[in-house]
């Protein structure tokens, strides 16, 4: 007799079933072939995971599978879905949910049916985005002699600018196209995918698929199934698609790995830069990431040895670099203008020679409420984070939650009318702009636009196709800017980035300032409006000396013990009323010690959830990894004892 351990994909364990005499498949070629098995009085597709002649003496009541069909994973990718189990925090199944598995069973029937009805409907059109730029010869060489190797690798390139990270990975693809199968490129936004799409295409041609938050459930289901199938060897896609079940895996990229977006902030809380590196680990493949400013991580990493550093940076790449230029700027009682003198100068002289110049704003709307008599701030009754006043609308927003109510005439505090705005948002400063520098100006604070600016144009025809002053945030410079090059930019707002309750502000603001850089010619100019000109962050920044901000930053971590010299592991307690969570659940939190293992809160903090009004968060700090995971998985049971709350696990967490 035959048994098998079989995973779902739903909030549980591996489970023990018996495999029929006559199924007529080697023991050797079960695990990862998809069965159909009795689960709760139902029928449910699943995947074998493990294979052995013996069961478990204390499992009684083994049920027999009922069927076994095509093959969904390679052993070294279920390999991979148990340690992202492992490692997260989380159920096997809820790994396997996040991997496809359910787009790669469904109907097969209608999948042929739509198959046949767009059979003559061509190749789907793409934008028209061109990389062409120059590439370092030395590092592709680099990289694909490790591919050939055909052994784990992990490189970190560090770009001097976009273009030269997308040309270097292009010329990598062209000369490995003929002699790999399997290849998984990973970028943090769907825009990015957009742009270089059409030239990846044009190399591997209908072996390339692309996987992101856009597509439909039929296409997703359509996609995965072409690559379990052999037909499409080559994805381009988003986080997810660091757990696509490619049958043979040859090179894993990561562009612009530094990005907060390879984090999931629902769902299974995975980091896809490090289930990138950890796959090409277990299934001993080559993983490059590459950015314009790596993350702290990496970079640490590298030191270490975990990773092998390409290339550095040196301060002469400043020459290719827009001049940066600190600028003080001290809000007078009789002047409440938002931009110094400088960059208004700045913005004229631009104006003079017809060329374009970016504002790029903190936050949107007009600004924020502050009393001037107490000095009460305007803040959401229900997140208590501070509103943002519209001006368009006469409105208080809140950006957490949505909730909106009227600008009050009285301050909510004291009674006192003496309300007044301050810490300008896009709104503000687009008023500002306009009737300083009399021209034209663009707006852009959707969170979803488009990545033509001529979209935008279109829709204001009193609007010229050139317009020489632009204004957005940092939510839309990415989505609307790429292939631009603005002559000049202003960034405002940088002194609240890096005075956020962060560990990684400086960093934030660190990438925010090179990446905004990267919109501007190199022949051109960044103003950076501070009321700190004296900060150590903003002076490595001026000259692009990235060694010495690494060198500062990781003093500080070190000093305080965080990422990358700890690990963290964060835990949110969701209740549905006010006293849900009981002592006796913060009775078992403060039961569970461990010297190696920090334990900080419970805090209790606004509820980002709709359904539950009451939110804590518990926040496990250590040098012992192995230590770490063995208390937070203590702590997840005693808190998923009770019925009554809801526990969310983040393991490695971006934000706190």
């Amino acid at each position: 007799m035959m048994f098998v351990d079989v995973i779902f994909p739903l909030r549980l364990s591996a489970l023990t079933y018996k495999v029929p005499e006559d199924a007529g498949i080697a023991p050797s070629e079960l695990k990862g072939k998809i069965v159909r098995a009795p689960l709760m009085n139902r029928r449910h597709l699943g995947v074998i995971v493990d294979v052995r002649e013996t069961a478990d003496p204390a499992t009684r009541g083994i049920k027999e599978i009922l069927s076994i069909h095509e093959t969904f994973a390679s052993v070294a990718f279920l390999q991979f879905l148990k340690w992202l189990s492992e490692y997260y925090i989380t159920p096997i199944g809820l790994a396997l949910k996040s991997s496809f598995f359910q787009e790669a069973v469904a109907d097969m029937a209608e999948t042929k049916r739509r198959e046949r009805k767009k059979k003559d409907s061509g190749p789907c059109e793409r934008p028209s985005f061109e990389v062409d730029a120059p590439f370092p010869a030395f590092i592709v060489e680099q990289v694909t002699n490790q591919i050939k190797a055909d052994k784990y690798s992990a490189l970190l390139y560090h770009s001097p600018d976009v273009e030269s990270e997308y040309s270097s990975l292009l010329e990598i693809l062209k000369q490995i196209s003929e002699h790999n199968r399997g290849y998984i490129i990973l970028a943090p936004e769907t825009g990015i995918i957009e742009r270089i799409a059409p030239a990846i295409g044009r190399i591997f041609g209908d072996r390339l698929c692309i996987l992101h938050s856009k597509l439909g459930k039929k296409e997703r289901a359509d996609t995965i199934r072409n690559v379990l199938a052999g037909k499409t060897d080559v994805v381009l896609g988003t986080r997810s698609a660091a757990l696509v079940p490619l049958p043979q895996l040859s090179f894993i990229a990561v562009l612009e790995e530094q990005s907060p977006s390879y984090k999931g902030e629902e769902g299974l809380h995975y980091n896809a830069r490090d289930l990138a590196v950890m796959r090409g680990f277990i299934e001993k493949k080559c993983v490059l990431l590459s950015s314009i400013c790596p993350s702290l991580e990496s970079v640490f990493n590298a030191r270490r040895g975990k990773y092998v550093r390409l290339n550095k940076l040196t301060l002469q790449s400043e020459e290719a670099r827009p001049h940066v230029k600190i600028v003080t700027f001290k809000t007078k009682k009789q002047s409440q203008l938002s931009l110094s003198p400088e960059a208004i100068s700045h913005a004229k002289n631009m104006l003079q020679n017809n060329e374009q110049v970016l504002f790029m704003v903190g936050r949107k709307g007009y600004s924020l409420v502050r009393c001037e008599d107490c000095g009460h701030i305007e803040s959401c009754p229900k997140c208590d984070i501070p509103m943002l006043f519209y001006k368009s609308t006469g409105m208080l927003k809140c950006h957490h939650c949505g909730n909106e109510r009227r600008n009050p005439d009285h301050c909510d505090e004291c009674g006192s009318s003496g309300l007044r705005s301050f810490s300008a948002g896009t709104e503000r400063v687009r008023e500002e702009v306009s009737n300083l520098l009399k021209s034209p100006t663009l707006l852009i604070e959707k969170a979803k636009v488009s990545s033509s600016k001529s979209d935008f144009i279109s829709n204001n025809p009193n609007l010229s196709d050139f317009v020489p002053l632009v204004i957005g945030t940092s939510l839309t410079k990415r989505k609307i800017c790429r292939g631009e090059k603005y002559s000049g930019a202003v960034l405002m707002n940088i002194d609240l980035l890096m005075a956020q309750p962060d560990f990684r502000a400086y960093e934030r603001a660190f990438q925010e300032i090179v990446e905004v850089s990267q919109m501007v010619k190199a022949d051109g100019s960044l103003l950076i409006q501070t009321k700190a000109p004296g900060s150590k962050v903003l002076k490595c920044l001026k000259h692009y000396d990235f060694e010495a901000f690494h060198e500062l930053e990781l003093a500080q971590r070190k000093d305080l013990d965080y990422p990358p010299y700890s690990k963290m592991v964060l835990f949110t307690v969701l209740g549905k009323l006010n006293g849900a969570v009981t002592a006796d659940v913060w009775r078992t939190v403060r039961d569970i010690k461990d010297s190696a293992v920090t334990i900080l809160g419970p805090v209790e903090v606004p509820s980002k959830s709709k359904s539950y009004e009451q939110s804590h968060q518990i926040l496990l700090k250590s040098r012992d990894n192995k230590r770490l995971h063995e208390m937070a998985k203590s702590l997840l049971r005693n808190l998923e004892a009770d019925r009554k709350i809801k526990v969310i696990v983040d393991v490695d967490p971006l934000k706190i």
